[in-house]
């Protein structure tokens, strides 16, 4: 299994730092390499998370890089494959910042896990987890709405780069989904770790 996650962990960052390597000031390069490297790390916090011996403070890490993948996908919606669609100001950067930070700093803390149970599997807190659902929801409605109006508004190249993008993404997020919410909830465990 660390093979697995080895190869995508790689191909994730080979993504994300091949278009900074191309052109490192174009902004759109810069938010799809902190994705990139968010959706990186968050694999392998969930790798450690499950083959660790601290699964509770690999559980807390897991939301730092859960947490900026939908922050840096609404970053990258609003660039790619143009700027028509919105322009987003340091301060409006800064503000949408800040769910993140107070997601990165809170699940630190018993916010999100309070602790062990005697089997040694975290307690959940549910305030932290309704407020990460909370964020990660609208963050990626932002993203839809944002990619539809990409797709809508731009024609040609552009268009069909960002009805791509938009595919790739909603097949990842159903992914994502079956495994690891649908499925384990109807009992179904082996597809949990992926």
């Amino acid at each position: 299994m660390l093979s697995i996650y080895s190869i995508i962990i790689i191909i994730n960052i080979i993504l994300g730092v091949t278009p900074i390597i191309k052109n490192p000031k174009e902004k759109t390069n810069i938010t799809f390499a902190f994705l990139s490297l968010s959706i990186s790390f968050w694999i392998l916090c969930n790798y450690m998370y499950h083959n660790h011996s601290n699964i509770l403070l690999w559980g807390r890490i897991t939301f730092i890089g859960s947490g900026a993948i939908p922050y840096f996908l609404l970053l990258f919606s609003s660039n790619y494959p143009t700027k028509k669609i919105i322009n987003l100001s340091k301060i409006k950067i800064s503000l949408l910042s800040t769910p993140l930070i107070t997601i990165i700093i809170f699940s630190q803390t018993k916010l999100f896990f309070s602790g062990l149970d005697s089997r040694g599997i975290p307690l959940v807190n549910s305030i932290g987890q309704a407020l990460f659902t909370i964020y990660f929801s609208l963050y990626l409605l932002s993203f839809f709405i944002i990619s539809i109006k990409q797709v809508k508004k731009n024609i040609g190249l552009d268009k069909q780069k960002a009805k791509i993008f938009l595919s790739g993404v909603i097949i990842a997020i159903i992914t994502a989904a079956l495994t690891n919410l649908i499925l384990p909830q109807l009992g179904y465990l082996k597809f949990y770790k992926l």
